[in-house]
């Protein structure tokens, strides 16, 4: 292969991706190599060829690596990162928004069904059994202290 055949590589990867962690680094790169592609239409529609050479290309390569467009790379990727999670963090508020306010409107309503009033006759028959119910524990504290034989003592005679 000839000197003038070899393909010539421009390295923006590693000038834009500092490690494989680096996401916003692969966001730059994906803008970067979005911006190659639409330029490489544009030259294949101006000059009505289907593939451009690496000739035609290197004007925009050598652009692109200049360090003001890797700093525009690497803003623009920030700014679409942070877009992406306020957007995202808005739908986690909404979603959570929704299920407190089902939540919360279940309790809602269990505690209106709570807070109704009883039946007229549901009160009478709380109030019967609550008076047998002292009487029997009236009873009891005499008997336990042994008051009841003193109270009755005097009827019995």
């Amino acid at each position: 292969m000839s000197d003038s055949s070899k393909r010539t590589y421009s390295y923006i990867y590693s000038k834009l991706v500092e490690n494989e962690d680096d996401i916003l680094g692969h966001i730059a790169y994906s803008i970067y190599k979005s911006h190659k592609i639409a330029e490489i239409e544009r030259l294949c529609s101006e000059k009505k060829v289907d593939f451009v050479s690496d000739a035609d290309i290197e004007p925009f390569i050598q652009m692109a690596q200049s360090e003001r467009q890797i700093k525009f790379y690497r803003e623009h990727a920030d700014v679409l990162a942070n877009a992406f999670l306020d957007s995202t963090i808005k739908e986690s508020i909404e979603m959570r928004r929704v299920e407190l306010e089902s939540e919360y409107k279940v309790r809602y309503e269990k505690l209106l069904e709570d807070c109704k009033a009883k039946p007229w006759y549901y009160d009478v028959g709380l109030g019967v059994v609550s008076s047998f119910v002292f009487l029997a524990l009236g009873y009891l504290l005499l008997l336990v202290t042994g008051s009841w034989d003193k109270l009755i003592a005097p009827f019995i005679k």
